[in-house]
């Protein structure tokens, strides 16, 4: 009777083992699963983080580039005043008509942007410049023949 106790008794144990070893199994699987759905999860919120932060260093890169282009146009704007207020040195001395048509093609001449050392903004600062003297010693009378 002992040794059929002791093997009922075995037969238990094994029985209460082999439930708790499915028992774990169970629960390592449904900890496996959770594991893979937060590892899943952590996976798509590192994609995201990583379109969030192209996004900022795009937009960055976007910010520095208005920054840099209303810069220069900053400087292109003082640069052009200057040239404006510069532009009436070059026909200092020109009190008639004919003295400020020569300056006028000497000035062409030298700025001329198809020269080595042309300069668009200033040609473009002369000829306003030239423009507006021209007005001053055009004659009425000789304008409409």
């Amino acid at each position: 009777m002992d040794k059929n106790w002791d093997r009922q008794n075995k037969q238990n144990f094994i029985d209460v083992e082999r439930m708790r070893l499915d028992m774990e199994r169970r629960v390592l699987k449904e900890q496996s699963a959770l594991f893979d759905q937060k590892l899943e999860i952590l996976k798509e919120a590192y994609v995201q983080l990583d379109k969030d932060r192209r996004k900022v260093e795009w937009e960055k890169l976007k910010l520095k580039a208005e920054q840099d282009h209303q810069e220069h146009q900053k400087r292109d704007e003082a640069y052009g005043a200057r040239h404006e207020a510069d532009a009436s040195v070059f026909f200092k001395g020109a009190n008639n008509q004919l003295a400020l048509k020569k300056r006028y093609r000497d000035l062409i001449k030298i700025f001329h942007t198809d020269n080595l050392y042309g300069d668009k903004e200033t040609l473009q600062a002369i000829n306003r410049e030239y423009e507006r003297l021209q007005k001053r010693y055009d004659v009425p009378w000789r304008r409409y023949s």
